[in-house]
């Protein structure tokens, strides 16, 4: 933890009677492993309508925060979705001060335009847009908010098989130049590694490792600012029935490149809970 319609795209799709019944292919599409703590890969069956409950939280020396985002996926068409996901800040605390309140809401979708499916595996692509818009809030300190719509473009690769599901993803957040905020665009970049942990009562248990980058730009127009780049590693586990997924993992960061040594982070963990109406 996300919108501009793609037009115009042209989908590759190559099936050979696909019909999976074990490992990670014992459930539909939404149910299957995906990352935790990346973006993307929310495409979903034509028709597919989703709850989404995500918890993620961050501690450093000197900050301490969780956000609680609540989203609603939809399928209008196959291999095309969109998500709408309206964050929430319980808790913030900087040097600056404490705050809360609402994030930025996000409008992402997502269009899978190669789909090569097997009877042992599956490789899809996907391209990623998405628009937050500024319903946080810029005057509480620390801020809640950028105060300005951010665009993000992007895109995934995953490959899944019976046993295995890896992915790569990257992405950027585009931003305006502002005096206030500390950062300008910023970059990620993702990769991740899963494997089948058993079927237990037509269910999927997996387990993943994810490596997730982070670098943000230091505007033109702060003197002396100075970007930042941190690395995290880490492990999840995921349960997925027909309905419900649960997902939750942590991170460490293996490097970090901070101006200020009490703002970079030492640990983060996501908990995510998935329900499927349909």
């Amino acid at each position: 933890m996300k919108n501009l319609l793609l037009i115009g795209l042209c989908t590759f799709s190559v099936t050979y009677n696909f019909e999976p019944d074990k490992g990670n292919f014992a459930l539909p599409a939404s149910q299957q492993p995906g990352p935790l703590f990346s973006r993307g890969q929310n495409t979903i069956d034509k028709g597919d309508f989703i709850f989404q409950e995500e918890w993620d939280a961050i501690w450093a020396p000197a900050v301490k925060g969780h956000e609680l985002a609540h989203a609603l996926v939809y399928g209008p068409f196959e291999n095309f979705s969109i998500l709408l996901s309206v964050p929430n800040i319980p808790s913030l605390k900087t040097p600056a001060g404490s705050s809360s309140g609402i994030s930025d809401i996000v409008v992402q979708t997502e269009y899978a335009f190669l789909n090569i499916e097997d009877n042992d595996y599956s490789i899809q692509a996907t391209l990623l847009n998405a628009l937050s818009f500024p319903s946080g809030s810029m005057q509480k300190r620390p801020p809640t908010g950028s105060g300005q719509v951010t665009f993000l473009a992007g895109g995934t690769l995953s490959y899944t098989s019976i046993c295995w599901y890896s992915f790569v993803s990257g992405e950027v957040i585009f931003r305006s130049e502002k005096q206030e905020l500390p950062f300008r665009n910023s970059y990620f970049y993702d990769f991740g590694l899963g494997h089948n942990l058993g079927n237990p009562s037509n269910s999927i248990v997996a387990g993943l490792i994810e490596l997730n980058g982070i670098y943000l730009q230091a505007p033109k127009s702060v003197p002396n600012a100075t970007s930042t780049h941190v690395i995290f590693l880490g492990p999840s586990l995921s349960i997925a029935t027909p309905k419900l997924l649960i997902a939750g993992g942590v991170q460490y960061p293996i490097y970090k490149d901070f101006a200020d040594p009490c703002n970079a982070p030492s640990m983060r963990a996501s908990l995510f809970l998935q329900w499927k109406f349909n």
